[in-house]
């Protein structure tokens, strides 16, 4: 539900800056398919993606590397990413 008090049609829900708002448009976003599944990786684990995350993956292995500690190695084989979580 929008937060401004005008119709739907209305809306410029494209430019609108209002964080946690359902209806805001977030361009550039999987819809979490990449971070949830690293994050639930155990230590020893290996995962493999396909090559077009291949950015998704190192950005996932980044970010849950600053905020939790953990550390993924990641490589290209062939047409898949591999990920190992180390620790």
């Amino acid at each position: 539900m929008c937060v401004w008090n005008v119709a739907p049609e209305d809306r410029l829900c494209r430019i609108c800056m209002n964080y946690g708002c359902v209806d805001r448009h977030t361009p550039g976003r999987r819809g979490g398919k990449i971070m949830p599944r690293m994050r639930d990786m155990a230590v020893g684990d290996e995962m493999s993606f396909d090559c077009e995350h291949y950015n998704a993956v190192r950005t996932a292995a980044h970010k849950l590397g600053k905020m939790f500690g953990a550390y993924f190695k990641t490589h290209k084989e062939g047409d898949r990413v591999l990920v190992k979580r180390c620790f």
